[in-house]
């Protein structure tokens, strides 16, 4: 997921007795104001797996206005690669497991494990020691043996590379990503 926020600069009609409240006050009562805008990026990644890294564009427009927003290589695959031995379907407790951020030319930071058992409500937060793009997870001793939903996210900042119509720009991407597995003795 993407999401992007921007500071739109527009007029808000104002009641009469909010007058010199401290706001700036146009003509017919009106405010400038500044209101926050978030578009939201969701995709396939399946099909962009397939596809090159490349810029997103994201343009809302509306009967007075456009916003136009162009993230630098935010159009990528993004996932988490199990690494070292086993199956990322059989983890044991104690033990410790190795998953690496992909693509790989970037480092997503901090990343954030959870894990829920099956018929469970509350996850329980794991610890992650994180170098570059390599994130490893330890399985705790008390872990119960069933079935479990590990979720690994992390986000890292979006390099804004056009920003038009707004105050101003940002932008974070967000990846998550499910585990299916059991942890076993």
């Amino acid at each position: 997921m993407l999401a992007l926020r921007g500071r739109r600069h527009g007029h808000l009609q104002r009641p009469a007795h909010d007058a010199g409240a401290g706001r700036r006050v146009g003509r017919g009562g009106r405010a400038e104001a500044c209101e926050n805008s978030r578009a939201y990026f969701n995709f396939d990644p399946a099909a962009w797996g397939r596809e090159p890294v490349e810029d997103i564009t994201v343009q809302l427009q509306d009967a007075t206005s456009t916003v136009r927003l162009v993230v630098l290589k935010a159009k990528a695959k993004r996932k988490f690669t199990f690494q070292g031995e086993g199956t990322p379907d059989k983890l044991r407790v104690g033990q410790a497991y190795a998953f690496l951020w992909e693509p790989a030319t970037e480092v997503p930071g901090p990343v954030e494990a959870l894990l829920l058992r099956e018929g469970g409500r509350a996850p329980g937060v794991l610890s992650v020691t994180q170098e570059g793009n390599k994130a490893t997870i330890d399985i705790p001793a008390g872990t119960p043996q069933a079935n479990h939903t590990l979720t690994l996210g992390a986000d890292l900042a979006g390099t804004v590379g056009e920003c038009t119509g707004v105050a101003s720009c940002s932008g974070a991407i967000y990846h998550s990503q499910d585990f299916v597995l059991s942890v076993v003795p």
